[in-house]
């Protein structure tokens, strides 16, 4: 009885709130509990309608063909509703009926008239999109993930979307280029897994840019190595920089002053291939164009035969202070304490293990001096007991004259007993900072 008087007056405290914020709440639950807030009270019966975010996932839970009719007229009430004006994003992220989207078009068409500020689609299947989705002056933030394409009028007018995320479409071609280079004010650009075509000439030029993502590791496998394009980066103004792909010979990049954080990834094409300068230089190239960086995380395939680093290092991040670098890849050799000479006044370093290679390469004898005089705290994640990553730690510890967190994060297939093995090990190896803390998790 106790719980059931508590359960009524924390409703009515909620329910005193103001309307706006109660439809600010509603707006995080997914369609179906917040229409089930409905039989609250008369009060919360016609609170929904006013929600500003409209996500219908909550379809693919209908498995009876009734029962998904319904939700389908509740939906086209609720687009539909004469007083419904407040709708600022329209989300069908896992939207699914079998090849059925004319409902779904439609939803689009009647978001989009009545002034949304956000759109993401995510489909598997095909999906045609209205083309006045290119001309909707209300859109801030536009999120594609479809098997499908965008018809892009000759007329583009998106005078206010700053975000924008294309995935997994075929660029076939100039119209999503055409479509990028329209929106004037765009800060994000995400094209994650986007087919480029051949003969193609693609500038990304844009002073309002700030977060640039170009993450086609996925389409290694299938195609790359070959195409004749040419992709021209210039954005000064970018703060955050995602790159992973094979370092095709036709990126060309601008110096970026402004950058924070950059994370590049570095992949070989065929397991056969030979990389020659040209590629390196390309790598080199675009590393240099991210010198400025604060944060710097790194995915190097091969990275001994794709930068070969010298006595002195071509490269410098004199601003870096955390570094992270994956070791995704088997022949990594000392690589990675070799770059570190790149990273002088290194504070934070993330060293993610990757499978344990057979044989080890000697340590560098010249030892970095961020190490020396820098270098922090450090961190190995997924530490597997292998003894390259043994020697490394030791040489840390050997060399880190301020270190003051060396952290152990074991792997989670290890047992119990290997890992007080491998921490009994750690412990008892010499270290040179005096107030160095030897951390396992």
């Amino acid at each position: 009885m106790a719980k059931q008087v508590k359960s009524v007056v924390d409703l009515d405290r909620i329910s005193s709130l103001p309307d706006a914020i109660l439809c600010r709440i509603l707006s995080f639950l997914g369609t179906k509990d917040a229409v089930r807030t409905s039989i609250l009270s008369r009060r919360w019966r016609h609170l929904f309608p006013s929600v500003s975010i409209l996500d219908i996932d909550d379809c693919r839970r209908f498995t009876d063909y009734t029962n998904l009719n319904n939700f389908k007229n509740f939906v086209d009430r609720l687009l539909y509703f004469p007083n419904q004006g407040s709708l600022k994003c329209f989300k069908a992220t896992h939207y699914s009926c079998d090849g059925d989207y004319s409902h779904l078009y439609g939803w689009i068409c009647a978001a989009l008239l009545g002034g949304v500020k956000e759109i993401d689609i995510r489909s598997d299947e095909s999906l045609m999109l209205p083309s006045f989705l290119c001309t909707c002056r209300s859109l801030v933030t536009l999120k594609l993930d479809i098997y499908g394409d965008i018809n892009v009028p000759s007329q583009i007018c998106l005078p206010n979307l700053k975000t924008l995320h294309l995935s997994r479409f075929d660029l076939s071609d100039d119209s999503v280029f055409r479509l990028i280079s329209s929106c004037l004010v765009l800060e994000e650009l995400v094209l994650d897994t986007v087919e480029l075509p051949r003969n193609i000439n693609f500038n990304i030029h844009s002073l309002s840019l700030k977060k640039l993502v170009l993450d086609f590791e996925y389409l290694i496998e299938e195609f790359r190595r070959d195409f004749n394009y040419v992709v021209v980066i210039n954005a000064p103004n970018l703060v955050y920089f995602k790159y992973a792909d094979l370092l095709a010979e036709g990126y060309r990049f601008s110096t970026m002053n402004s950058l924070v954080h950059a994370d590049i990834g570095i992949f070989r094409f065929d397991k056969e291939t030979t990389y020659d300068g040209s590629c390196q230089l390309c790598a080199i190239d675009l590393l240099q164009a991210v010198y400025n960086v604060k944060s710097l995380c790194l995915t190097i395939e091969q990275a001994e035969t794709l930068i070969q680093m010298p006595c002195e290092p071509v490269l410098s991040f004199l601003n870096v202070v955390e570094l992270t670098i994956y070791n995704k890849f088997v022949n990594r050799g000392t690589w990675d304490i070799e770059f570190l000479h790149c990273v002088p006044n290194l504070k934070t370093l993330h060293l993610v293990q990757g499978e344990a290679e057979r044989g080890t390469k000697p340590l560098p004898e010249k030892v970095p001096s961020c190490l020396l005089f820098q270098l922090e705290e450090i961190n190995f994640i997924h530490f597997e007991g292998d003894e390259r990553t043994l020697g490394f730690i030791s040489y840390f510890l050997k060399y880190g004259n301020v270190l003051e967190k060396l952290i152990i994060g074991m792997n989670s297939f290890l047992e119990e007993s290997e890992q007080l093995s491998i921490t009994k090990k750690l412990l008892g190896f010499p270290r040179n900072s005096n107030k160095c803390q030897v951390l396992t998790r």
